[in-house]
C-alpha cells in the first residue's frame, strides 16, 4: 500500500529539445488515464528554467501553461513547475528571492500548489563572496534560501519539492544530511538512487536514502530518459529492477522520460503496471500489453506488433539492461558453435533466418511508419535497423560467395568465384566503415564484432 499522498510522475526534466505544447498536453491526458497523477514541468532545454530563470515567462508562454494547468485538471494530473537558478544564484542576496518569486506568482494564480526549486547539476561550492561570508557550506545557503522562499510563499498554500546538489550514490553524505536536517519535514527531497541512471533501486538503499535525509525520498527516476551520452540508444523497454518498497519506503516516483513523447508512453506504461500491482508485476508481459496499446490501438494488427517486438530486441540497451542485445548475443554465440564443429549449413540456415526476421520486420516498419506517428517519431533507430539488416544480408552474400568458391575445382571457375567473394567481402568492408557515422545504438557493437570478424577471417582465404 502507498503512502498517502503518494506521488505517481512524469518529470519532463531532460537536456536537449523541449516537447511541444500539444505534445506535453496528450501526454497530461494519457497520464491520467494510466494512474498518473502528477507532472513536473522542468525541461533543462527551456532557458527560462535554468539560464535565465530570473526572467519572467512572456505572455505567450504564460498562455500555454495556463492551458497546461487546465488540461492537467481535466485529467486529474497536478500540474508542478520548477525553476533551477543554482547557476548563478546569490542565495545571500535579498533581491534574488524576489526576483524569483515575481516569476512564480502567475503561476500561483493558475493553481500551482508546489513548486520545484532545483539544484542539480550545479558546481558544489559556494562562489560568490556574500555567500562564502555569510554560509559555511552549501547545504546551509541552499536550505537558508528555501526557508526564505517557504515562508514567503506560506500564505498561498506553496510547498516545495527540493532538488539537491548531491543527489545520487550512497546517501551518508554530510551535505544531504545536513540539508535534511535544516529543511522542515514537509518539504520533499528528490533523489534519483545509487546511480544518476540507476539500474536498480533496493529496499535497503531506500532506508539508507530516508536515515540520512530524515523523511522518505521523492525518486527522481532517471528513466526512460536518453539524453547526453545516452542519445544514441533508444529506451522503449520495461520498468525494471525496482523494488516494490518504492511505494512504502518513498513519498513517491517521477519518471524522466526521452524527448520522445510517444516512444515514452510505452516504458511509462510499463512502469503503472508496476506501480498498480508490484507484487504481481511481470515486466515483460507488461511490455507487449503497452505496445498492443500504442500499435493495435491503431488498428494495424499482430504483423505490426510482431514486427516492433523483433525490432525491439535491437534496442534493448539502457541503463536498466546495459548489456549487449540478448538475441543478437545468441545468435552469434550459436553460429560460431556450429561452425566450430563443422555444421556449416546448419550455421548459414540460421542466419539466413535471422537476416529474414530482420528484412521482414524492417520492411513492415518502413511501410508502416508512413501512417503511425509512433514509427515516424523513432525513424532514426528504424532507419538503422535496416542498414544493419542490410549489412547482414550482405556478410551472408560473403558467405555464401565464399562456399562457393571452395566447392569449385576448376581453375577458371574458381577464380571467377574469387573474383564474387571479394567483390562481396568489398562490400561488408565498405558497409562497416560507414555504420561508424550511423546516428545510433541500434544492434549495440554484436552486430559489427560479428561481421568484422568475419571479414578478418576470411581475408586470406579469397
Amino acid at each position: 500500500m502507498a503512502m498517502k499522498g503518494w506521488l505517481q510522475g512524469v518529470i519532463e526534466g531532460f537536456y536537449g529539445p523541449v516537447w511541444k505544447p500539444e505534445e506535453r498536453k496528450e501526454l497530461l491526458r494519457w497520464m491520467g488515464e494510466k494512474g498518473y497523477n502528477a507532472y513536473i514541468y522542468a525541461p533543462k532545454g527551456d532557458p527560462y528554467h535554468r539560464e535565465r530563470w530570473r526572467e519572467p515567462y512572456p505572455e505567450e508562454k504564460l498562455q500555454e501553461f495556463q492551458d497546461l494547468f487546465r488540461v492537467g485538471g481535466e485529467a486529474n494530473v497536478e500540474v508542478m513547475m520548477a525553476l533551477s537558478p543554482g547557476l548563478s544564484l546569490t542565495y545571500s542576496d535579498p533581491t534574488e528571492l524576489e526576483a524569483l518569486w515575481k516569476k512564480v506568482s502567475p503561476f500561483i494564480d493558475m493553481g500551482l500548489k508546489r513548486l520545484g526549486l532545483f539544484f542539480d547539476d550545479i558546481p558544489f561550492e559556494l562562489r560568490h563572496k556574500a555567500d562564502k561570508k555569510r554560509y559555511a557550506n552549501l547545504a546551509e545557503a541552499q536550505a537558508d534560501f528555501a526557508l526564505r522562499l517557504l515562508e514567503k510563499g506560506k500564505g498561498d498554500g506553496l510547498n516545495l519539492i527540493f532538488c539537491p546538489t548531491y543527489y545520487a550514490g550512497e546517501p551518508d553524505h554530510p551535505y544531504l544530511i545536513e540539508l535534511g536536517r535544516r529543511l522542515p519535514e514537509e518539504v520533499d527531497l528528490f533523489w534519483t538512487g545509487p546511480a544518476i541512471c540507476s539500474p536498480a533501486i533496493s529496499e535497503e538503499h531506500l532506508r539508507e536514502v530516508w536515515k540520512a535525509m530524515g523523511r522518505a525520498p521523492l525518486i527522481w527516476d532517471n528513466y526512460p530518459v536518453n539524453d547526453v551520452y545516452m542519445e544514441p540508444e533508444l529506451h522503449i523497454g520495461p520498468y525494471r529492477g525496482r523494488d516494490s518498497s518504492l511505494l512504502t519506503g518513498t513519498r513517491g516516483v517521477f519518471l524522466n522520460p526521452m524527448s520522445l513523447p510517444l516512444a515514452s508512453r510505452i516504458p511509462l506504461g510499463t512502469a503503472a503496471r508496476f506501480f498498480s500491482d508490484p507484487e504481481g508485476y511481470d515486466p515483460d508481459k507488461s511490455w507487449i500489453e503497452a505496445v498492443k496499446e500504442e500499435l493495435r490501438g491503431k488498428d494495424f494488427g499482430d504483423a505490426l506488433i510482431a514486427a516492433f517486438k523483433e525490432f525491439a530486441e535491437a534496442v534493448t540497451i539502457s541503463p536498466l539492461v546495459p548489456e549487449e542485445p540478448p538475441l543478437y548475443v545468441s545468435f552469434v554465440k550459436e553460429f560460431q558453435s556450429l561452425l566450430n564443429v563443422g555444421k556449416r549449413e546448419e550455421a548459414i540456415s540460421r542466419y539466413m533466418e535471422r537476416v529474414t526476421a530482420m528484412k521482414r520486420a524492417y520492411e513492415v516498419l518502413r511501410e508502416k511508419g508512413k501512417e503511425i506517428p509512433l514509427l515516424q517519431e523513432i525513424s532514426l533507430w528504424i532507419t538503422d535497423y535496416g542498414r544493419w539488416s542490410d549489412a547482414m544480408k550482405k556478410g551472408l552474400e560473403l558467405i555464401l560467395a565464399f562456399a562457393r568458391m571452395e566447392s569449385l575445382t576448376d581453375g577458371k571457375a574458381r577464380e571467377e568465384g574469387r573474383k564474387i567473394a571479394l567483390e562481396a567481402w568489398e562490400r561488408v568492408k565498405i558497409l562497416l566503415e560507414e555504420a561508424v557515422s550511423w546516428p545510433t545504438v541500434t544492434c549495440g557493437d554484436t552486430l559489427r564484432v560479428f561481421l568484422q570478424r568475419i571479414l578478418r577471417g576470411m581475408k586470406g582465404l579469397i
